[in-house]
Order: C-alpha cells, then structure tokens, then sequence
C-alpha cells in the first residue's frame, strides 16, 4: 500500500536519519519530493533475491529481515536503516531478499528520480549520495571483517576443545578397562561408569557438530565476502574513479580521492585475506604421515593439524610406519630424526611423497645425521619446552610443503601484520637500513637488548647476501674473497631484499637474494665446525671469518632459510620478544627448506 505525503512532512523525518545528514534544506526539499510512502504486511517481501531493483527503501517504522538463499542472516529494526542501496550501485539483480518481519513503513525513492535534481546542485547531490555509499559498505564491510575472525577464533577455539575431549575420552576409557577388570562382580558400579563414558562422547559429538557448524559459517562469510568485492566493492571503485575525473577541479575532489582510496584499500585487505583462506583450503583432504615415537610431541601435531582438514596418521614405531606406508598414499611424510632408518628405507623404495626431518634437543648432535640424509630437503628443530611456538611452526610447515608457497615472513606472524622492506644496493648502505629498521622496531616499544640483536642478525644476513651469494653465470662467487670492508654495488637484479615486521609477540626479519646457492651442505658444514670450535676453518681464501651463519641461528630463538635452487634465497629470523623468554644458544632452533 503507497500513498503520498507532503515534502515538508517527509523533511521533518528525513533530517533524524543519518542517511541525509549534510543535505542542505534546499537539496532534501527537492528529494522530498520525489519521495511516496510505502506500507508492507507482515511476510510480504520488500524486495526479492535476484530481482533487478530501482529503488532506495527508508525503514520508517518496524521491523525487516535479510533473507539470502532462504535463509535468515540478520534483522534491521532502525529508523531510517538504508535497504537496497548495493543493487543500485552495481545495477546488479539483489544479492538478499527483505522481507517485512512485521507491519512495515518504508520511504521510497526511485533511482530514476535523481535526475529531476536541478542542475546546478546535480554534483553536489551525487557526490553526496556515492560518499554516503561509500560509508555504509565500508561499516558493513567492517562488520564483516570482524564475523570472519571471530570465526576464526571460534574455529581454533573448537579445535582445541576437540582434542581435549578426545585425550578425556582415551583417558576414562582406560580407566573404565581397568575398573571393569578389578571390580567385574560390581556389575551396578560398571554401568555407571559406562554412563559417564557415555557422556563424554555425547559432548565429543556436539562438540564436533559445532566446529562443524562453525567451519560452514566461515565458508559462507568468505564466500559473501568474494561476492561482495566482485560485485559491490569493484564497480564502485570504478564509479568513484569516473566522478574523480570529472571533478578534478572541484572543491569536492580531494573528498572523492579519499573515498576511492578507502574502498581500494578494503578491497586490497578482502582479497589478501582469501589468499590466506584459500591456502588453509587447499590443504583439505591431503594425506601426511607423522612418524615420531614421543607422544607429546604428537599431540602437538594433533593440535597443529586438527581444524585444517588434513588427514593425518601418525605413528610411533618403525614396524607401524611401515605397515602405514604399504596401505596408504601419502602427499607428505614427515620424522623424527630418530627414525632415519625409516627415511632411508621410504627414499630407497622410490616413495613419491616429500620426505621431512623433525629434530630435537641439540641441533650438534643431529649434524651428521643430517647430513647422512642428503635426499631430506625439509629439516625443521623443534623446541621440545615452548609447545606454543611448535605448535604454530608445524602447521606454517605443513601449509608452505603442501601449497608449494614457501617465501614470507608473513606466515610465522600474526595475520594482517605491517611489514616494512628495503632494496640494498651497495654495502655502505647496509648501516642506514639496519637503524631504520631498529627505529621502526623502538617505536612501538621493542627492548634495547631485543634491538641489538636485531641489528646483529641483519647485518650478517645483509653481509651473506651482498658478498657471498652474488654469482656468475657459471655458478663462480663473485665477491666472498673480497674483505668486509671492500663497497660492493650490486646491479638492480642483484640487490638484497630486507623485510622486518614485528606482531607484538615475535619479531620478524628476512634477508633475501637472487642467486638461491645457499646449500644445505654448506650450512651444516659451517655449523659443525663452529660447534667444534673451528670457526673459519672452511673460510680459507674468503674474506669473511665464517661466523656469520652461525650467529645468526645463536643470535634468533628461530631461524628459517628457503632455497629456491638457483633462483632465490630468504633467511628468516624470529626473535621472541616475551621479557621472560631465556634464549639459549646452547639450543638454537632452525629450519630448512630446498625445492
């Protein structure tokens, strides 16, 4: 049911909705005027899904519900509350139906009317209008945003509430067994404990249904989100890039610059965090194998690896690994150092499946183990005390083999994190980089003592890739015989790559160069002689004291090297800024990755 209303009634309304707030008197008189007033009956729908639709609504009185795909995704009750703007900026069948939740009051304006606008206030009115659009999908994008990681939270939260349940679970039924075999002639007291029993997976199962429940939700929020970029977030990028044109000798220009950087910039954060749902996607359904005989160290994994749709088996003996490997098809194989037999035994027997190392304890003793194994392209040291940092390094771990993505300091921080890089040149410019980084580093309150030690790895990692990976086409060094203090000017496709970024917990630094010729050979040939005390000892006819590599696995709680063969090298170094965390050298952590 529509009826007229006079334009000064509906002005008096419209200046309480946010909607026209900077509208002159003059202005809003006019879109009065093209305004008439709507009533809608409880259930009748204000607008259809995948109808084509020309008009703006204004929630007068009542209450209305989002419908998409039938089904309920939210209820708007605010005076005032905009409702079909989206299809009239993308000129795009609706997205969501609106049906009226009870008895309904609505003003509407047609589309088409905004042309009876007088020309001398046509800019205005539509700058007005595109920077009001802009404002509200910027808020409901926001508020989408913040769906996605509280999603996301709840989906981790759910996964560790699995696993415990799962370790409760394993723990009553044991008891059960033994209570049934000491006490079998009370046949009452064993009921009941297969009625807690019982319990207990009852709550397993509705904890499964819920992180069930929870994953869908994320990939329908992800979904909406792609939807929303292509066929909302885009277009009005390009109408707002149009009107920037025609305006650029107005006085509203600037303002039109500002908005079409807001919607590019959201559109950029949209898209970066698909890449990253689109990674964890991937990583569904595949197939790894974890042979490690400590069982807390499997657990470990279980809670890496439980919310991300892996299928992971694992065992802790030689005999079980093999009986694993004969039934199944693995995409991924990963050990523990102390099965080397087993890595050697899989590698002899041509199995297709990558194959990793985990290693323990001190780094020294796994040396000529390690490199007794050449075929192990991916060696990765656990520290066996910080279950958190294992935890997050496994499942960076697995998701880099499995993606075939492996370069990014971006992956061992939190999501979203600023990352400052600078390309080095020369070597004389090594200094001023390393004290911008350490200032970026002080003003956001990093330690003194944490600095120092990030100047300290950067410059070693500044100094490898300036004068020792540089190489000719022939694969011969071009500057390691020079000394340290020799400038050194790279051509612009050799320059160094530095990167640093820290998320509050850990800081974050990389190095990388062009030339991907740092072997693994090489490094666990350095490291042992520095462990034995001979540090230099492979350095003859070099100008540096081969130390380098070697202070910076001591110097970082975590070190990361990714060597794309001959075409790309990245060292990683992670610094733990916690005040309580005891970094100790005697146990450097690090991992390594060649393909």
């Amino acid at each position: 049911m529509s009826e007229n209303r006079h334009p000064t009634e509906i002005a008096k309304e419209f200046r309480g909705y946010p909607f026209f707030n900077g509208f002159s008197e003059e202005l809003l008189l006019q879109v009065c005027t093209m305004t008439h007033w709507r009533q809608f009956s409880e259930g009748e729908f204000i607008l259809e899904q995948g109808t084509i639709n020309g008009s703006l609504y204004f929630l007068a009185k009542g209450e209305v519900e989002i419908i998409v795909d039938g089904e309920l995704v939210t209820r708007l009750t605010n005076r005032g509350e905009v409702l079909g703007e989206m299809s009239i900026i993308s000129q795009q069948p609706t997205s969501a139906g609106i049906r009226a939740a009870a008895q309904v009051e609505c003003y509407v304006i047609d589309s088409k009317d905004f042309e009876l606008v007088s020309p001398k206030d046509r800019t205005q009115f539509q700058f007005l209008i595109y920077k009001i659009y802009s404002s509200i999908l910027t808020e409901r994008l926001r508020s989408t945003n913040f769906k996605a990681r509280q999603a996301e939270i709840a989906n981790r939260d759910m996964v560790s509430a699995q696993l415990e349940l799962q370790n409760t679970n394993s723990s009553l039924a044991q008891k059960v067994i033994d209570r049934t075999l000491e006490l079998s002639f009370k046949a009452q007291q064993l009921e009941e404990s297969h009625l807690i029993l019982e319990n207990q997976n009852a709550a397993l199962t509705a904890g499964f249904k819920k992180l069930t429940d929870q994953a869908q939700m994320r990939d329908i929020t992800i979904s909406k989100m792609k939807n929303l970029d292509q066929t909302y977030l885009q277009p009005l990028h390009k109408t707002l890039f149009n009107i920037q044109s025609e305006l650029t000798k107005s006085e509203h220009s600037t303002n039109i610059n500002i908005a079409l950087q807001e919607v590019q910039g959201i559109s950029e954060q949209i898209r970066s965090l698909l890449e990253f749902f689109q990674s964890e996607k991937a990583m569904e359904d595949r197939k790894v194998l974890l042979v490690d005989p400590d069982k807390k160290q499997q657990l470990v994994a279980k809670m890496a690896l439980g919310g991300t749709g892996v299928n992971l088996d694992i065992t802790g003996d030689l005999e079980s690994a093999k009986n694993a490997l004969s039934n199944e098809s693995y995409d991924l194989i990963f050990c523990d150092m102390e099965m080397s037999d087993f890595m050697q035994m899989t590698h002899d027997r041509g199995v297709k499946a990558p194959i990793g190392a985990f290693t323990d304890g001190n780094l020294f003793s796994y040396l000529k183990k390690l490199q007794d194994l050449p075929f192990i392209n991916y060696v990765v040291s656990r520290d066996v005390n910080d279950r958190s940092l294992t935890t997050k390094t496994i499942l960076t771990t697995i998701n880099k083999i499995l993606n075939n993505d492996f370069f990014g300091l971006e992956k061992y921080l939190t999501w979203g994190v600023d990352v400052h890089e600078a390309k080095v040149y020369k070597s004389s410019e090594r200094a001023d980089q390393i004290q911008k980084m350490q200032e970026a580093f002080k003003k956001i309150g990093v330690r003194s003592s944490l600095l120092s030690r990030c100047g300290l790895v950067a410059e070693e990692m500044l100094m490898n890739a300036i004068y020792d990976a540089p190489v000719d086409s022939k694969g011969k060094a071009l500057f390691n015989h020079l000394p340290r203090t020799e400038l050194i000017e790279l051509k612009p496709d050799q320059a160094a790559l530095l990167r640093y970024a820290c998320d509050g917990n850990m800081i974050a630094i990389s190095v990388s160069d062009t030339f991907g010729g740092l072997q693994k050979k090489n490094i666990f040939e350095y490291l042992e002689s520095c462990y034995q005390g001979q540090a230099g000892s492979l350095n003859q006819g070099k100008g540096g004291a081969g130390r380098g590599l070697h202070q910076i696995i001591e110097t970082s709680s975590l070190t990361i090297f990714n060597v794309q063969n001959k075409i790309r090298t990245e060292v990683i170094c992670l610094i733990n800024t916690d005040p309580g965390d005891k970094h100790d050298s005697s146990r450097p952590n690090f991992h390594y990755f060649y393909f």
